[in-house]
Parts: C-alpha cells; structure tokens; sequence
C-alpha cells in the first residue's frame, strides 16, 4: 500500500499536537518532586515543550525553587526562546544571588547578542572569566568597532571580514548581520563597477 506524501505529512502533523500535554491534564494533587521529574522526563524523550509545562506547574506550586526555575530557563534556552530564559536566569539570580550556571547562560546569551560589558560582568561573578574567555570577547567586540570604522570609511573588504569575527560570537546581533551583508554588497558591487580609464 502506498500512501501519498500528503496523507503522511498530515498524519505527522496530528500526531505532533496530539501529544502536547496541556497544564489542566497534570492533577493538582500531584507532588513537586514528582512535576519536576516528569518534566525531566519529557527533556530526557526529547520533548522540550511537554517539560515546559510541568516546569511551569511545579514552579507556580513552589516559586522560590531557583533550580526548577533554572532548568526551565534551561528549556526555554534549547528551544531558541531567550528572552523568556533571561527572564528565568535573572529570577535564579534574585532568589540565589552568584548562582554559576545562571551567570554563565545569561553571559553566553549576552555574547550572542553582543552585550560585550553584560557578557564579561557575569562571566566574572561567576569566576569563569579566564584569560582565554576574555580575550575571546574582547576579539568579538574589537572586530564589531573596527567592522563600524571600516564600513562609514568605505573599506568594505575589512567591514565584511571583521564583522564575520564578531558574528562567529554574537551570531543573534541582527545590525551586525545587516552591516556584513551591506559591506559585501558594496564591496561585490564595486568590482562591478568600470574603473575609469
């Protein structure tokens, strides 16, 4: 029997809503520890989405638990959605103040969006700013000021490369994507150009 790819394609896509659990399925009765496993669980099968909401149901049951609200802010990280997992790393960072792991994802979601100062200031509350780390940044931040230099003086050869160093580390900062794409536009426009004779 052969199946269409349509027919495939939709039954997926029944299959892949049918199993998001909603937060009036969990019972309200239901322990802590036992919503926090579950959730870990749901990581473990690789359904980040399901762990979110016995993240959510656990941490509204037992809101000063830093380390289910750190894991959610974990699951919201591997699901691209940082904004929501800043949100849960400074909330880690009220309750438990120094907490590591929160400094260090919050310091790596800064340097994707290149807050250089943001990066390099929780890197060294968390004690993990090394020689190496800072270099590493201060490389990052140097390639996106002489990426700005280069491109008001024209020379988009240096714009296109130093901008490529910086994005390698803050690869979410869209005007630094714009700027590399508007200095290689300029410099392959350029070429094209005729020289005068």
């Amino acid at each position: 029997m052969i199946l269409r790819l349509q027919s495939v394609t939709f039954l997926l896509a029944i299959i892949s809503t049918a199993s998001n659990i909603q937060a009036s399925e969990i019972p309200l009765d239901l322990p802590v520890s036992s919503l926090i496993s579950t959730a870990k669980s749901h990581l473990a099968n690789g359904s980040p989405r399901d762990a979110l909401t016995y993240f959510d149901a656990a941490i509204s049951r037992d809101p000063t638990n830093y380390l289910t609200i750190f894991q959610r802010g974990a699951t919201y990280l591997s699901l691209g959605r940082s904004s929501k997992a800043i949100e849960d790393f400074d909330r880690v960072l009220k309750l438990r103040p120094g907490f590591e792991g929160a400094l260090v994802q919050r310091a790596r979601i800064r340097t994707k969006s290149a807050d250089w100062v943001g990066a390099k200031r929780d890197l060294e509350a968390a004690g993990k700013l090394g020689k190496a780390e800072l270099e590493e940044l201060e490389e990052a931040e140097n390639a996106a000021i002489l990426a700005e230099k280069a491109e008001k003086e024209g020379d988009w050869e240096t714009c296109v490369s130093r901008a490529g160093v910086a994005i390698l580390k803050a690869g979410t900062y869209l005007p630094l994507r714009r700027r590399r794409a508007r200095c290689r536009f300029e410099r392959d426009f350029s070429k094209l150009r005729p020289t005068a004779p």
